[in-house]
């Protein structure tokens, strides 16, 4: 059994593509569980055996891996996804990463409690913060007890509005 990988790109929440290259399905759940985990060494060695597979799978894998809370893998597969990009295209690139519940990469680094996470991602793309509503990352955190995070969230926010 094969699946299409390929996501629509007009709504950038992982929708199939028919017309994609053909994968197993058991190559595209190792690679969602290598995400997942954070599994940075098997996502290379996974990108390595089929390039494709990871880029055509990127906007779901980032939003894993930023869930997993890995911000070294984070970050070693952001910059192999974006390598070329430049600023700009960065910050559209990852400003329009959504699930299907139109939850952002913030979102997921509030679901993953992850500090650090949530300040690179907040500091690096402005624009996600900038479209983002504040009241939702602060229902996560606050649903998970992470005060910390909650706080950072906050003060962020009140910075922006001055």
């Amino acid at each position: 059994m094969t699946v299409s990988t390929e996501r629509s790109e007009e709504r950038g929440t992982g929708g199939l593509d028919p017309y994609a290259p053909n994968h197993s399905l058991s190559d595209v759940k190792s690679l969602y569980d290598a995400c997942k985990s954070g599994d940075k060494e098997k996502i290379f060695k996974l990108h390595a055996n089929c390039p494709e597979l990871l880029s055509q799978n990127s906007n779901q894998c980032l939003l894993r891996i930023v869930e997993s809370g890995n911000i070294d893998c984070y970050i070693a597969i952001e910059s192999l996804l974006l390598k070329g990009k430049g600023k700009e295209e960065r910050q559209q690139y990852i400003g329009n990463i959504r699930d299907t519940d139109n939850e952002s990469v913030l979102h997921k680094a509030c679901r993953s409690g992850s500090k650090d996470m949530y300040l690179y991602l907040s500091t690096t793309y402005s624009y996600l913060v900038a479209s983002t509503d504040k009241n939702s990352l602060l229902e996560i955190t606050s649903k998970l007890n992470k005060s910390d995070l909650y706080d950072i969230i906050e003060k962020e926010f009140e910075i922006k509005k001055k």
